[in-house]
């Protein structure tokens, strides 16, 4: 699993997916050095294309300036 970003900036590596008992899709991102987890809404989370995590980033934001428009 790679590199995501969600809507919210939170940026790191999609580690799981699962469905709420509300059937709302749900994508849990690690992120920072202590590996924190954020569970975000899959519809709100973008897949990156870049493996290494300083291109994954510089696309991130490019992504979140996209979404501020």
């Amino acid at each position: 699993m790679g590199y995501v970003v969600s809507n919210g900036g939170a940026f790191g590596v999609e580690r799981r997916r699962y469905l709420t008992e509300d059937g709302i899709e749900m994508v849990v991102i690690e992120w920072g050095r202590s590996g924190w987890i954020t569970p975000v809404p899959a519809c709100e989370v973008h897949s990156l294309r870049s493996p290494y995590e300083s291109e994954a980033r510089r696309e991130a934001e490019l992504v979140l300036k996209e979404i501020e428009r």
